[in-house]
């Protein structure tokens, strides 16, 4: 996914959204926000960014001085995230700023984590199969495990970034869960369902989810935030429906390998989780 562009004003409610980066972008369903989460969201326009960065709020410009090499010719509202890790000079920036990165470290909002599990509540009740699915769920030791491959594979860039999370890699997260949580049933979710199920030997109760495709991809991450357990992919969908998963006493299991390109991810993983 592309980062994230807020433009931060002073007042605790003031944070709007820049939805310009995705107009084109294909790779997913696009900017969905308000659509899946019961949350309100305010976006920026672009007399916003003008009126907060002058000329520098121009797309084209910010595009350009969000490279590291011209980080000197920016204005102090002007903040892009360093690096990969937690940045904590963020909290002491200047209140009106614009603000680009990633930002995937719960240090980064800890100290709200209830409040945010409510904004990112999902916003249209489960039916059909889904709704008989989460029953299910509910009832079971349950279990999610994502496997994610799609444009992971088919994208040259995605894939030099992050690679994909070995057979390897879940045949040891499904052993572990195994001797950690008693009779587990464990939920697959994958954009490559029938791969998955001729490839992975899951020695328990195990059920394929393979109804959620396109424009109701949000139900796969629903569906996981409501799993008792979670096994997860190097993807931010399976991240985050993990983290909405509200259960005190989860088990999470991480790859250590996130990436491919030498990001350290020692604060992307939250250190209740466990990486292998």
């Amino acid at each position: 996914m592309p980062p994230v562009d807020p433009l931060r004003l002073s007042g605790s409610a003031n944070l709007k959204l820049i939805y310009l980066i995705f107009v084109g972008y294909w790779l997913h369903q696009g900017f969905e926000l308000e659509k899946v989460f019961n949350c309100q969201i305010n976006l920026a326009t672009n007399k916003d960014l003008i009126n907060m960065l002058g000329f520098q709020g121009y797309q084209n410009i910010r595009t350009l001085l969000s490279r590291a090499s011209f980080s000197w010719l920016r204005v102090n509202e002007f903040i892009v995230e360093p690096h990969f890790e937690y940045w904590p000079e963020l909290s002491s920036s200047p209140k009106n700023s614009y603000i680009r990165g990633y930002w995937q470290s719960d240090k980064y909002f800890l100290d709200v984590a209830n409040e945010l599990r409510a904004d990112f509540a999902f916003k249209n009740p489960m039916t059909s199969v889904n709704l008989e699915l989460a029953k299910k769920i509910e009832g079971e030791n349950s279990v999610s495990l994502h496997i994610r491959r799609g444009d992971y594979v088919q994208n040259p860039k995605a894939n030099a970034v992050h690679g994909t999370c070995t057979l390897n890699y879940y045949s040891e997260a499904i052993r572990l869960m195994m001797d950690e949580v008693g009779k587990p049933h464990i939920f697959i979710f994958s954009d490559e369902i029938d791969l998955v199920r001729k490839n992975l030997s899951i020695p328990t109760p195990h059920t394929f989810v393979y109804q959620n495709i396109g424009a109701d991809s949000d139900r796969d991450m629903q569906l996981m935030s409501i799993c008792k357990h979670n096994i997860i992919a190097n993807s931010s969908f399976s991240w985050c429906g993990t983290w909405l998963n509200a259960h005190s006493n989860k088990v999470v299991i991480s790859p250590k390998q996130w990436f491919h390109n030498g990001n350290d991810i020692k604060d992307l993983i939250p250190s209740q989780w466990r990486s292998i």
